[in-house]
């Protein structure tokens, strides 16, 4: 990973538009910015441990210069800023301090499928009876899924990777997954109202999978996910722990979180299995969503008009199916 002083060389932030600034406890700060020039459009500048009382009130400032020299376990800054024809000067010391390009703000749903493809090719090597971990075999709904787990760990890397393989009704699939240690696995058959049956599966920790176990068919989709590193292909976004299909509506609820929590329980349109619209709606937005009464929601059932869901409490809350329809429209 490149240093802030790397970075700071590489990138120029003369001329740089600052579109926001945000707060992050008493003494961290973070400078939300677009470059006036380059492919690269967005940048996020992050200090910690420092006083930044000066920063307030200066977004849609111009960046004239950006100084930040290393001394020892502090950085030394200075910030010189065109607000409004007015020329400031902010100089300070922090203990950490972060230059981050972007190329979006925000969350996008572009599928990454044919760029995760490609990076299998780093985990190939894995794959022999030196890396050889262990094997686990599950049947269900008359189809069995044996799982093959490798795992390569030194003091350098550590990387795991999954062989499955999908048998069953003269069916044969295999697939790879590189869902961290071991792939979250779904044994479950899903019965479509349009009368085919859906295997769902992880070939990462992201995203979703489709196999038509009538057909042959698959999908595979992988998010672009939240705002992150120019540097990197991908983002975080939704972890998918538990699935429920709801023939009537062809709404699908997805139980899961972003990384380690807050759970959350997302509801999508699962009309077309195989090509699904990868737009997904919070429940908890309409529920808590500063998250203070609700930090586990836990899918319950459908209901004829509606989802219900449950928090930790086992309190249980009712999400009209209008409601979630209208906030998919963007309404």
């Amino acid at each position: 990973m490149k240093t802030v002083t790397e970075r700071l060389s590489e990138l120029n932030l003369k001329g740089c538009r600052i579109i926001d600034t945000e707060r992050w406890g008493e003494r961290s700060f973070v400078l939300n910015g677009e470059f006036a020039v380059g492919g690269i459009k967005y940048f996020t500048l992050s200090f910690d441990e420092g006083d930044f009382g000066e920063f307030d009130n200066c977004a849609d400032a111009v960046i004239d210069d950006l100084d930040i020299v290393k001394y020892g376990e502090l950085y030394s800054v200075k910030l010189s800023l065109n607000i409004g024809g007015e020329k400031r000067d902010i100089v300070f010391v922090c203990k950490r301090a972060g230059i981050t390009p972007k190329k979006y703000r925000g969350m996008s749903r572009r599928n990454m499928y044919a760029t995760w493809l490609k990076s299998l090719d780093d985990y190939a090597y894995i794959e022999s009876e030196k890396y050889f971990d262990d094997e686990e075999t599950h049947e269900f709904d008359e189809f069995t899924l044996n799982i093959k787990n490798y795992l390569h760990r030194d003091s350098k890397v550590v990387r795991s990777f999954a062989v499955c393989e999908l048998t069953g009704e003269g069916l044969k699939y295999r697939y790879r997954s590189t869902s961290y240690s071991n792939p979250h696995t779904f044994f479950d058959i899903i019965s479509h109202s349009n009368g085919h049956r859906y295997f769902p599966f992880h070939i990462d920790l992201y995203g979703i999978s489709y196999l038509d176990v009538d057909s042959g068919e698959v999908y595979h989709y992988i998010p672009e996910g939240c705002e992150h590193d120019a540097d990197w292909d991908f983002g975080e976004s939704f972890i998918i722990t538990d699935i429920h299909y709801d023939p009537r509506t062809n709404f699908i609820a997805y139980g899961g979180c972003y990384w380690a929590g807050p759970s959350d329980v997302m509801v999508g349109d699962f009309s077309k299995p195989l090509n699904f619209d990868p737009y997904l709606v919070s429940v908890n937005e309409f529920i808590d969503p500063e998250y203070e009464e609700c930090w586990e929601l836990r899918f319950v059932r459908f209901e004829e008009n509606g989802v219900v869901v449950k928090n930790e409490h086992g309190t249980e809350f009712f999400v009209e199916f209008d409601k979630i329809k209208q906030r998919m429209k963007g309404e």
